[in-house]
Parts: structure tokens; sequence; C-alpha cells
């Protein structure tokens, strides 16, 4: 999310002038190899077999639970912009699981939706950089939430 940042909000503010060496060596050392080792460590201990089956007792396999977030996303976008008298808030559970992208049809729609407002601040990146910032914050946070464990598998004591 720090590389996000840097490169969607900190560095278009900083085009008044040519950044530096050390600015460079900095993004690199710091953001960027770490980003992709990261990614690489994550990738390398991902258990792609067991993507769609069930486990852990919880009610939706990863797949399901992955195309699932962009509709969720969507919806929260939608109790933010417009708000509604008496509402519960943004935690709400009972949401429909996706079962597949087409089934319910806006599964699908809520993909393209999401990952064009990725694309949209991607393009707005240089011209107004903090606008493009919040857009891919936003819909970025689809996947942060990925990877979380179920709220109804987890043992809460008092």
């Amino acid at each position: 999310m720090i590389l996000v940042v840097e490169w969607m909000g900190v560095r278009p503010l900083w085009q008044l002038r040519r950044s530096t060496r050390i600015e460079r060596a900095w993004f690199l050392v710091f953001l960027l190899i770490p980003t992709i080792t990261l990614l690489a460590y994550l990738g390398h201990k991902a258990q792609f077999g067991s993507f769609f089956e069930l486990r852990d007792n919880r009610l939706f396999t990863p797949y399901e639970r992955v195309i699932t977030q962009p509709g969720i996303l969507l919806s929260y976008l939608y109790d933010l912009l417009i708000p509604k008298a008496g509402y519960a808030g943004l935690y709400q559970e009972n949401y429909p699981f996706a079962r597949s992208l087409i089934s319910p049809p806006t599964t699908l729609i809520s993909l393209i939706l999401v990952a064009s407002l990725a694309g949209l601040a991607v393009w707005l990146r240089k011209r107004l950089p903090l606008v493009a910032l919040a857009l891919l914050f936003f819909s970025g946070r689809s996947s942060d939430r990925v990877h979380r464990p179920d709220a109804r598998t987890q043992v809460r004591t008092p």
C-alpha cells in the first residue's frame, strides 16, 4: 500500500523538479524490491490447488470470496455516496456469495466496474494525483480483504 501511495500520490506532486539519484535508489531499495520479494514469497506459498475447494468449515471457496469482493466494494461505495436513514453501517453480514462470474449477474458487472476504477486512477495519475490515489486505494481494498479470516470462523473470547 505504501508503494501505491508513493507512486500515485507523492511522486506526481514532486514533479516540479527531477528526482535525484538518492530518491530513485530509496524508492528501489525500500519500496520496489521489498514489494516484489513479498509478492514472490506469497506466490510461492500460495495453495493454488485448493483455490476452488471448501476448507476451514467455511461456506465458500477462496475463489468465491475473490469474485464476491468487488460487489461488496461497490455496495460500500454506494452506501458512502448515498446515505440512508437507519443504516447499520459498513459492516454487514449475509451478503450473497458469488458462485461464478455470472451467478449472480451483478458479479461480472462489479468486476468490470472495479477494474475500471483502477484504470481510471492510473489514467488520472498525472493530472489529478490525489483523486487517482483515492480511487486506487479504494479499488485496492478488495484485494486486502480477500486474505483476512472470515469473522464467522474466528473464535472470540469475552
